[in-house]
């Protein structure tokens, strides 16, 4: 046998087939399901068989895997390992005596019990194992089914989870039929400074708006803009990109102009070098839109330097070589590039902090500051582009890197049209040039490196669309029948950077993250159908595949939070974008409830209302938990270098997160002074209602609200304009200046508390309770197993919970179930918390009594919040800002 036929039967791979064996045998599509799939049922035979894989194991093999399932089978049932069907068979070529040693299906087929369904959780066609084995068993389309979600849907759980939802609904006595008017009662159209603006559905003021009892608060903040503006009249305002802005005539003509300013701007060829290598380490995993060795050339040319002799060279730049009308474009790549890196040394304060993974040359280059004159010179470099003509692959490369480092500087919320505007060029412009047809469509390309790029622009186009559309509810600008690119698979002869693992672990996330923005598509889609209202089923079955999809390939919060990088950089680069994609799609979740949770309200369902605000709670309290974990200890859990981007998704929780917050303690408050303009005293509850004002929702703000945006806001421009409106939002509700009178009306669900709901509602709230070093009480962990799960399991012992209608007057009670494990856990809340968290003197528990099952409230109701001046004066709101050194000139409040 000559080496060709060897290499040629060493190439030869046997698929394993999925499908049983009546189906393949018909060749007909079969769904996998097991034990028998719908076809076979369907035609009424029983041999629906499939094919078992044996799994050769040698001594040490064998034993270890035992060993690996023995110790994990307990964790096996949250991972969603115990789904997993596995047949492992000993090798038949082994001797007796080794069969013996080696013999282990007794306890592999008590494993084979506990462990189902491998094949129906594991994605086919768009696992990345694979695929790198062989470039022909690449996927020849995105989607093998013409049906758009067929990769992510999961049949067998969608239907589960429809017969749950079904018994839901019948338990809180709600129609699954109704169709809830997402867009009833919002003005699309917002005027603002002789602007029109368009309010879509998951954007923070459509929420905001759609709360009758957060609209006078958020009415108040926008009557005090006038009064920011007239403290600042005269102030600089921040720099705000603009791709198609007007330069000068004469700097637009004079060519050199601009290379001299460049040429003034750009560091040493030392530090260009360094920066190009840190990019590309810290920067390329978040936006693959370059090739290393290809960048690297092209800068070489341009600066005329060695990337490899330069690294001792610190001499300036004197000479710009442009051959090529697109050199121009590459040099303004060269400088977002040296921005994004230098950003990347700094933490969330603007700082270089030289931890124990700082190397010397990290070191040299935080005392080399960059200047965000880069930023607009790079905007220089593209206008000298016709930028609404088709246009050459660096330009838009150029363009797609500006744009990216708008978002993650700030500069671009998701609440303004010119980031849709933006993001809708930038697609047009990757459809002129063809990035929405696969690199092999009309024959295989000679250049690999370069159709892998390709693919990695026109799918992080995808990504960042998706990202906006999922964030605001403004429609996409790229549909799935309008492209046949590849998802790009990770192969080691092809790699657009010198780390293989880093390109794996990038090629990875951009597939995990095109499936998981797939499921959140089809949620997204289903809410913003203008010609059809959607139904609560629907709703809920949609957001019940994406939670599930979400724990199942993601991890749940907590999880990915906790998960060991191993000191790896590539597994810390994984682990963030983990976390990234999670918070992501908890932001999309979020809207789509409050909505259910609107209109549950607005026909006045208790048992509804009551579900579904504790469903956002135990899906946001996880956050809001670990925000001081993802802002002042992030490089405890993920490393450093990644703060620039985590900090844009953790802007967006806190604006959406805190209205939920707001509106609670509006709500409360309400219940209390109706409560005492009442005839009917009832002190304890006056107490608990005071202390979840106090205690919980202040705290809230005292504690980790206000302290995070100020953090924030020297260095993020979000961050600032959320400080501007939370502040005010804060002093109004400290000083109670706002009238909610004619909101007394309406329908509020905490009016019909009782103290102990009130209690479990304060326990609940509670965010130290979810913070990752602490171990979580078990009567909470009881609670959260009634909304956290994938899908919605029926609550037996609902602790707000009502059984009779709220007509009839009946007392609304906690189960004595959950009042017991409150009073055995909180000695728990006393000690653990008090130790953790330095915030905690106002809580004192009473813990010495119980009355049938029921705890006593604190002792403790008027905290003092002495504190709170540090943090907000009580005269000047003008004199806060300006000692914070910021100005507000012609800065939209809340956009």
């Amino acid at each position: 046998m000559d080496g060709a036929q060897l290499s040629k039967k060493v190439q030869k791979r046997n698929r394993i087939p999925l499908s049983c064996s009546n189906c393949r045998r018909k060749k007909i599509k079969c769904d996998r399901r097991k034990p028998t799939c719908r076809v076979c049922e369907a035609h009424k035979i029983t041999n629906c068989q499939y094919f078992e894989e044996t799994l050769s194991l040698g001594n040490g093999d064998a034993g270890m895997f035992v060993k690996y399932i023995t110790e994990n089978k307990n964790s096996s049932d949250e991972s969603g390992l115990s789904t997993f069907d596995i047949n492992i068979k000993t090798n038949s070529n082994t001797s007796p005596l080794q069969k013996k040693e080696t013999d282990v299906s007794a306890e592999l087929k008590m494993l084979n019990d506990k462990i189902k369904r491998l094949e129906s959780l594991i994605p086919q066609s768009t696992g990345t194992n694979n695929i790198s084995e062989s470039k022909a068993d690449a996927l020849p389309s995105v989607f093998p089914s013409p049906n758009l979600y067929s990769q992510v849907s999961l049949d067998d759980e969608k239907n589960d989870n429809l017969e749950m939802i079904r018994q839901l609904c019948e338990k809180l006595r709600i129609s699954g039929k109704v169709r809830i008017g997402i867009y009833d009662g919002v003005d699309a159209k917002l005027f603002a400074n002789a602007k029109i603006g368009n309010a879509e559905p998951f954007s923070w003021a459509t929420i905001v708006v759609k709360d009758p009892f957060s609209t006078p608060l958020w009415q108040a903040v926008a009557r005090y803009q006038q009064t920011i503006k007239n403290t600042f009249r005269t102030s600089p305002c921040p720099v705000k990109s603009n791709l198609l802005s007007n330069h000068g005539i004469d700097e637009k003509k004079d060519h050199c102009f601009l290379g001299r300013k460049i040429l003034d701007l750009l560091p040493n060829k030392r530090a260009i070098w360094l920066f190009i290598e840190r990019f590309f380490r810290y920067v390329y995993p978040f936006l693959p839109y370059l090739d290393q060795s290809s960048f690297i050339e092209d800068v070489e040319r341009i600066i005329n330097g060695n990337h490899i002799t330069d690294l001792k060279n610190e001499e300036l730049v004197t000479k710009l070589t442009l051959s090529q009308q697109t050199d121009t474009a590459i040099l303004g790549s060269l400088m977002v590039v040296i921005m994004f890196a230098y950003e990347s040394l700094l933490d969330n304060t603007g700082n270089f902090q030289d931890s124990g993974d700082s190397t010397p040359d990290d070191v040299y280059l935080s005392k080399i500051p960059q200047s965000n004159l880069l930023i607009n010179c790079t905007e220089s470099c593209l206008n000298e582009f016709r930028l609404l003509k088709r246009c050459q692959l660096s330009v838009l490369q150029c363009a797609l890197l500006l744009e990216e480092y708008q978002k993650v500087d700030s500069f671009q919320s998701f609440g303004e049209s010119d980031s849709h505007i933006y993001t809708g060029l930038l697609i047009q412009m990757a459809t002129t040039i063809g990035l929405n047809r696969d690199p092999a469509f009309g024959g295989e390309s000679n250049n690999s490196k370069n159709d892998l790029l390709r693919r990695k622009i026109w799918y992080g186009l995808i990504a960042g669309d998706n990202h906006q559309y999922m964030q605001t509810g403004i429609p996409p600008s790229i549909y799935p029948d309008h492209y046949d690119t590849k998802l790009p698979w990770f192969d080691e002869k092809v790699s657009n950077i010198a780390d293989l693992e880093l390109e794996r672990v990038t090629i990875d996330m951009m597939r995990k993250k095109f499936l998981a923005g797939q499921e959140m598509r089809k949620l997204a889609d289903l809410v913003t159908n203008m010609r059809e209202n959607p139904t609560i089923e629907d709703l809920l079955v949609s957001t019940s595949g994406l939670m599930f999809h979400l724990r199942h390939r993601l991890g749940s919060f907590d999880t990915i939070l906790m998960m060991d990088h191993q000191n790896l950089h590539y597994k810390k680069v994984e682990k963030t974008l983990y976390m990234i994609m999670y918070l992501h799609a908890l932001s999309l979740l979020q809207p789509v409830f409050l909505h259910i949770f609107y209109y549950c309200q607005q026909i006045r369902h208790f048992d509804a209302t009551t579900f579904f605000y504790n469903k956002v709670l135990s899906i946001w309290m996880f956050v809001i938990g670990n925000l001081h974990n993802l802002v002042y200890s992030s490089s405890k859990y993920f490393g450093t270098g990644f703060d620039l981007f985590l900090v844009p998704i953790v802007e967006l929780v806190m604006h959406k997160g805190v209205i939920i917050f707001t509106s609670s303690y509006i709500k409360a408050l309400i219940a209390g002074k109706k409560l005492q303009k009442s005839n009917v005293k009832n002190e304890e509850l006056i107490k608990e209602i005071e202390y979840y004002k106090s205690e919980i929702i202040m705290k809230l703000f005292i504690d980790v609200h206000l302290p995070i945006l100020k953090h924030l806001c020297k260095r993020y421009f979000y961050c600032w304009k959320l400080l501007k409106a939370h502040s005010f939002i804060f002093k109004s509700i400290k000083e109670d200046s706002i009238d909610y009178s004619e909101k007394f009306h309406l329908f509020n669900f905490m009016e019909f508390f009782t103290a102990n709901n009130f209690r479990t509602l304060i326990q609940i709230s509670n965010w130290k309770y979810y913070k990752a070093e602490i171990e979580m009480p078990s009567w909470l962990v009881g609670w959260l197993q009634n909304y956290r799960r994938d899908i919605y399991y029926i609550p037996e012992n609902e602790p707000m919970s009502v059984g009779k209608s709220i007509s009839s007057g009946s007392d609304i009670s906690l189960s004595n179930d959950l009042l017991d494990g409150l009073a055995n856990d909180l000695s728990y809340k006393q000690s653990s918390l008090s130790n953790e968290i330095e915030h905690n003197q106002f809580t004192t528990i009473d813990t010495s009594s119980k009355n049938n099952g029921n705890v006593c409230g604190s002792t403790i109701f008027n905290p003092t919040l002495e504190n709170v001046n540090e943090l907000i004066p009580e005269n000047n709101m003008g004199d806060f800002f300006s000692s914070l050194g910021l100005s507000f000139d012609e800065l939209l409040w809340l956009d």
